[in-house]
């Protein structure tokens, strides 16, 4: 098992000299506004780089058919390329808003995903000179924008090093996640628990089967997930707390992503009622 509950941020938008920008030297930065025009390219790069649950298909298409199609919202998917060898190093989702009277451009899982990041490349920088040339072509070839607030970055991921994580502009985020990583059989890792916690567990477990007709079930197909998903709206809807944007951003990513299966969604049931349910991607 590992965790790791650290993140990074980054947040301005310092100006750049042409002296600054000949410094990036061997980086191209490329944007498009259609992920579709960068889908392929965006695989290619992930088959032997690192990626998070944001970088799937399904989940950025589902961004871009909710989110990204709002009025105020201007996708921007950025793609670096080390021109020594013409290929592609890092993937930015990225997405410019108006807040506040300024224009902020920052990840598009902002606000959704408890880690952002970008697509990491096999031959993405691993040090920090490589990292700094790399971010002055980000800083100086972005459109045009007030802030660029990257936060929540992961300082590793799939054991590649995260390039803006190395930056001296970075610094340890306001908030931390901690992913969990379990690659052994759940009973192994039930008993390498601490004994306190392991009973504790226990009897979580106790009440909740104690309940006639309470189970956790995978939900396998679109009908029953459509299901799903609208019985959290209308309990949503009674604690006053629904968020219209969030159910069709949800609905959108079981659309493309759960027969695909790379979207999973379990439901807590007692007897045919749904009590809760949670998406992974």
């Amino acid at each position: 098992m590992q965790a790791s509950g650290l993140t990074h941020a980054i947040s301005g938008y310092p100006l750049q000299t042409h002296a600054e920008r000949r410094r990036a030297g061997h980086y191209r930065l490329e944007v498009v506004l259609e992920r579709r025009a960068i889908a392929g390219r965006w695989r290619e790069m992930a088959r032997d780089g690192a990626i998070l649950p944001i970088h799937a298909d399904s989940w950025l298409d589902a961004w871009s058919a909710t989110y990204g199609s709002a009025a105020d919202a201007t996708p921007l998917f950025v793609t670096l390329v080390d021109t020594r060898h013409n290929r592609d190093v890092i993937g930015l989702p990225l997405v410019r808003r108006l807040v506040g009277g300024r224009r902020v451009i920052e990840f598009v899982s902002a606000g959704l995903a408890h880690r952002n990041g970008p697509l990491i490349g096999a031959l993405a920088p691993q040090d920090e000179p490589g990292a700094e040339r790399l971010w002055r072509v980000i800083v100086s070839d972005l459109p045009a924008a007030d802030i660029l607030r990257l936060a929540n970055m992961p300082a590793r991921m799939d054991g590649a090093v995260n390039p803006l994580a190395l930056l001296t502009a970075a610094r340890p985020s306001s908030s931390t996640v901690g992913p969990v990583r379990i690659d052994d059989p759940r009973s192994d890792w039930r008993a390498g628990l601490a004994s306190t916690f392991r009973e504790e567990l226990r009897h979580a477990e106790n009440i909740f089967e104690a309940r006639p007709g309470a189970r956790f079930a995978r939900v396998r197909s679109i009908s029953e997930a459509r299901r799903v998903l609208a019985e959290l709206g209308r309990l949503d809807a009674r604690r006053g707390a629904q968020d219209h944007a969030h159910n069709a951003f949800h609905g959108a990513l079981l659309e493309r992503g759960l027969g695909a299966g790379e979207v999973i969604l379990t439901a807590l049931k007692i007897g045919e009622t749904i009590a809760a349910a949670m998406i992974g991607v």
